[in-house]
């Protein structure tokens, strides 16, 4: 395999030569001299995922790492001035359910529920909004009263890219705390990979908009086809001719959770009919954030481990913050030995069965001397009463949360079963119940 792969490269690399030489005279060099780098890296990468499939994930990593666009940020783009008042004018993005009195506040919602947003403006203590029930209780005045306000528009916030990476994260790379000594600890600084960055997009006009949860930069998670998860939402409107906004991107890149909390956030559940792993669903189109041990910051990105230890915790079962090497550490968990002909999980020679062994909500975990990964199980997707590898597992692996089968992950390996690094944990008894 090693030898014909190396005879590919190398045919691959005279015939690179021979299309310099065909292009010499159609372009100059700085034309063609790029054209040739990609030739060359485009290639390489068909190649290694041909031959070498498992580099691929690497190469996805090392791409989601560079965030070109912090280049662009410091260098080409100029940031933009978020006013927050304008002749003592503010605006906030308040949301409510049907004929209910909206508020401010961020909102968990169940799956199906109707919710608005609505743009509320304030000044000298007074509110003005379109909303039928602020106006009926007298608690605001029509925007007619502030004929400053031209134009509303509304603005998703998503996470800017799918992988993140604390310092504590680092640290666990790399052994050390980042610095500006080492290549590593410079790269990190400068990309600031530690840094969760925000889009926005423009997906809505008028002082009412309906809730848009899906997600451009991160992958999306459906229930019934319907998208679930969390997203955030700002408003911009004209006052005399500038644009106001409320709480949006500049107050979550801070990264300080008290001025990150006043973004408005709508999270929708699932209803599987299993709180913990509805309360997963909440999750989706969050970014992953490695080394992210503080559970507080669940609504902003979590790895494996810390999205089981909130989503069992936004349940009302509280495990406090425990990592993979932790979670192995449970006695009460099930050693798994592992999958039989028919592709169910096996442990000490018996099946295992949902509404017995395994629930969904239950967790998956593999650890090994190396590395772990927590995952919640899902769905009996084929109905048989057994844990299986076309039964579904709720997991962020690298990536924004994903609905995905057993085998199509780091769970399908059989020789992980056989050499124990295979456990199932229960949700309750981790709890203590």
């Amino acid at each position: 395999m090693a030898l014909f792969l190396i005879a590919i490269l190398t045919a691959n690399l005279l015939l690179s030569i021979l299309l310099l030489v065909i292009w010499r005279k159609q372009s100059v060099w700085w034309i063609k001299f790029p054209l040739w780098i990609c030739y060359h890296f485009f290639t390489g990468l068909l190649l290694l995922g041909l031959f070498y499939p498992s580099f691929l994930p690497l190469v996805k990593k090392a791409a989601s790492l560079m965030k070109l666009r912090t280049i662009s940020s410091k260098y080409l783009s100029k940031e933009i001035v978020r006013e927050q008042e304008i002749e003592g004018i503010r605006l906030q993005v308040y949301s409510g359910p049907g004929n209910e009195k909206p508020s401010p506040d961020s909102k968990l919602l169940d799956f199906g529920e109707d919710v608005q947003l609505h743009a509320v403006f304030s000044r000298a203590g007074q509110l003005y909004s379109d909303n039928e029930v602020l106006l009926s209780t007298g608690a605001a005045k029509k925007l007619e009263h502030l004929p400053e306000v031209s134009k509303i528009e509304w603005i998703k916030l998503e996470p800017e890219y799918r992988y993140y990476m604390t310092k504590s994260g680092f640290k666990q790379m790399y052994g050390r705390w980042p610095d500006g000594k080492t290549s590593s600890g410079k790269y990190f600084n400068f990309f600031r990979l530690n840094k969760l960055g925000y889009l926005e997009q423009v997906f809505a006009s008028g002082a009412v908009a309906s809730l848009s949860q899906g997600c451009n930069t991160n992958h999306n998670l459906y229930w019934d086809d319907e998208p679930v998860g969390t997203m955030r939402y700002a408003v911009r409107a004209k006052v005399n001719g500038v644009w106001l906004y409320s709480t949006g991107k500049e107050e979550l890149e801070t990264g300080e959770l008290e001025r990150m909390e006043l973004v408005h956030r709508i999270s929708v559940k699932a209803n599987s009919g299993y709180e913990i792993l509805d309360m997963g669903f909440a999750h989706g189109g969050l970014p992953y954030y490695w080394g992210s041990y503080r559970r507080e910051l669940g609504w902003y990105g979590s790895d494996c481990a810390k999205f089981v230890s909130v989503a069992l915790y936004q349940s009302g079962l509280d495990i406090g913050y425990q990592g993979t090497a932790q979670l192995n550490t449970h006695r009460s968990g099930i050693e798994l030995s592992g999958i039989n002909t028919k592709g169910q999980l096996v442990a000490g020679g018996r099946l295992l069965e949902y509404g017995k062994n395994v629930f969904p909500g239950d967790v998956l975990l593999r650890r090994s001397s190396k590395s772990g990964h927590a995952a919640l199980i899902g769905e009996d997707k084929n109905e048989n009463g057994h844990l299986d590898v076309d039964d579904y597992i709720l997991h962020t692996a690298w990536d924004a949360p994903k609905y995905e089968k057993i085998r199509g992950g780091t769970f399908s390996r059989k020789q992980y079963y056989e050499q124990g690094h295979i456990k199932l944990l229960s949700a309750k008894a981790l709890a203590g119940r």
